[in-house]
């Protein structure tokens, strides 16, 4: 868990220093502070899983694929029911939400899913 949460830390900087540079020099014109709550969001949920998942794994590893898609259908509502409150809070910012959103999106599960593979592989 330790190591995941470093590598979701370091992901987490990452983007807000790029959105920073990109929305406050490059585009000021696209920034809105509703950007800022995405990264914040998927850190949470993503570390939250992980350890739900890492507890899963420790005490039931036959039981795990179900499990897995079991929270990751939980994961994406929770994902969906955030995405609509954001989009009819500020729907002047549809587009540029949810390309960050995509973007956070596809890069937090990528890393959940490359760390899940390493502990599953290793316990098997």
């Amino acid at each position: 868990m330790k190591r995941f949460l470093i590598k979701s830390t370091i992901l987490s900087a990452v983007f807000l220093i790029i959105g920073s540079i990109v929305y406050i020099l490059l585009l000021p014109q696209y920034y809105h502070p509703v950007l800022w709550s995405i990264i914040p969001f998927f850190y949470l949920v993503t570390n939250i899983l992980h350890y739900t998942l890492l507890i899963t794994i420790k005490n039931h590893i036959n039981k795990f694929p179900s499990n897995y898609m079991g929270f990751n259908f939980l994961k994406i509502i929770v994902y969906v029911i955030f995405a609509i409150i954001i989009v009819f809070a500020v729907p002047s910012q549809i587009k540029t939400f949810m390309v960050n959103y995509i973007i956070a999106y596809v890069a937090y599960s990528f890393l959940e899913v490359k760390e899940i593979y390493k502990i599953v592989k290793r316990k098997r």
